[in-house]
């Protein structure tokens, strides 16, 4: 994965302006996000569900897959099943670059 920590949150933070998104679906995200960076941005993470749940203080694994599918379904991540008693894999999704601007000038 070719992701930084700053660029990802620059481009999350983009696009969040633009798209609704759940608050325990902005945590899950976030958390998977700082998951990646500690293990330095392997293309495919494995967390298990209770670390996430310890993370994000969501309460039930139901509540943790349902907005992990969220996720999924606006496109910011891929998922898929360890299997029973395995953890999960997971894969962040790198934003498109977001033109902005800057002094005045058009910038990628």
């Amino acid at each position: 994965m070719t992701m930084d920590l700053f660029t990802a949150l620059k481009g999350y933070r983009n696009w969040l302006e633009r798209n609704a998104l759940a608050p325990n679906a902005q945590v899950l995200w976030f958390h998977i996000l700082m998951v990646a960076n500690e293990a330095f941005w392997p293309e495919h993470i494995s967390i298990r569900n209770s670390v996430l749940m310890t993370r994000t203080n969501i309460q039930s694994e139901k509540t943790l897959q349902r907005n992990r599918d969220v996720l999924v379904n606006k496109g910011l991540i891929k998922y898929h099943s360890g299997g029973k008693r395995q953890a999960g894999i997971y894969e962040l999704i790198p934003f498109p670059t977001v033109p902005t601007t800057e002094g005045g000038q058009l910038t990628n």
